[in-house]
């Protein structure tokens, strides 16, 4: 056996094949040359005898039976194979004759008697089972979530220090534009706020600001002034239609799926909100693909795409061209969009 876990008391064949981190209840009896796949959870007091062979990542609830003579007592050379395919579930006292198979991602009811084949993704129950109409989830987002925890590591704190003159005098240009969009009192998001330079000019201006960003430190560094969060821009915990502007200025480079970002932020406009974005351009001297933290550098036509597809209207596109202090220019795209209903 490979790294498997058996609570005792259970009878385990020498010859059955156990895969790495299966689990096998007690009291449970796992026959001659059976097989069980890396990852499956075979709960207590199930049967499963020889010519069985259950694949990876499958649930074998409590009580489980699995049989391989048909018409009992038959010689060994009748007994009949038994398959279930990787992911598959069965719930707790359930019955499988043999000579079948039950296919990836099949679930099964509790108590349920399986007398035929089932197919992959399709879920049944019943004496004797049959196919039923229940929806399941079509997706575990468990690894997702943990993709997400991992890249929550590439965050960069803005600093005063890195935030050059260039770049003060395209952010004043843009705050003077979208000044000229807003009414007085207009409430703002400010999506990745660094340093809080776009705070602070918000507040001047007589808005009411809120600050969104995924670093800790940037936090700590603004709260005692501003109304901070720490928060993911594309999962926001805000109330729909809560803001009359939503500034994202060079944050939508740093999504890992900007089309569903972007309906993020569509949500969270009121009718009439304006939403001003600025993202680096690929292909330019400065190689944005190449930074740790930014995922989706997209061409100036996508980026219009999408923000159409989310439902954008009156939509600006303008090319900046920045020097990076350097000497060298680099190119980066500012977007000026509506949302109408």
């Amino acid at each position: 056996m490979a790294k498997a876990k058996v609570w005792g008391p259970s009878n385990v064949y020498p010859t059955a094949v156990l895969g790495d981190d299966v689990s096998i209840g007690a009291f449970c009896e796992i026959g001659d040359g059976v097989t069980i796949g890396s990852g499956t959870r075979v709960g207590a007091m199930s049967f499963i005898p020889a010519g069985v062979t259950i694949e990876e990542d499958c649930f074998i609830g409590p009580r489980a039976t699995f049989t391989n003579d048909r018409y009992p007592p038959s010689p060994k050379s009748e007994w009949e194979k038994t398959v279930v395919k990787k992911g598959a579930k069965l719930g707790a006292a359930v019955t499988v004759l043999c000579g079948i198979q039950i296919g990836e991602n099949a679930v099964i009811g509790a108590g349920s008697v399986v007398t035929h084949s089932v197919p992959a993704g399709e879920v049944w129950c019943g004496v004797p089972a049959r196919k039923t109409t229940a929806k399941l989830p079509i997706r575990d987002m468990s690894r997702l979530n943990a993709f997400i925890e991992q890249r929550a590591k590439d965050v960069e704190h803005v600093t005063a220090d890195k935030f050059r003159e260039s770049v003060k005098k395209i952010t004043d240009a843009g705050l003077e534009e979208v000044s000229a969009l807003m009414s007085p009192g207009a409430k703002v998001l400010d999506v990745g706020f660094g340093c809080g330079y776009t705070l602070d000019a918000f507040e001047r201006l007589g808005c009411e600001v809120c600050g969104i960003t995924m670093c800790q430190a940037e936090v700590d560094e603004q709260q005692e002034k501003h109304d901070v969060r720490l928060m993911d821009m594309s999962f926001m915990s805000f109330d729909d239609k809560s803001f009359d502007l939503v500034w994202a200025r060079h944050c939508l480079e740093h999504s890992l799926f900007p089309f569903f970002t972007l309906h993020e932020l569509y949500r969270v406009m009121r009718p009439g909100a304006v939403l001003y974005m600025e993202v680096p351009a690929p292909r330019t001297k400065v190689p944005h693909e190449n930074y740790a933290n930014h995922y989706s550098v997209l061409d100036k036509l996508m980026w219009v795409s999408l923000l159409r597809r989310t439902g954008f209207k009156d939509i600006q596109a303008v090319v900046l061209v920045i020097s990076t202090g350097k000497g060298v220019l680099t190119e980066f795209y500012k977007f000026i969009a509506r949302r109408h209903v």
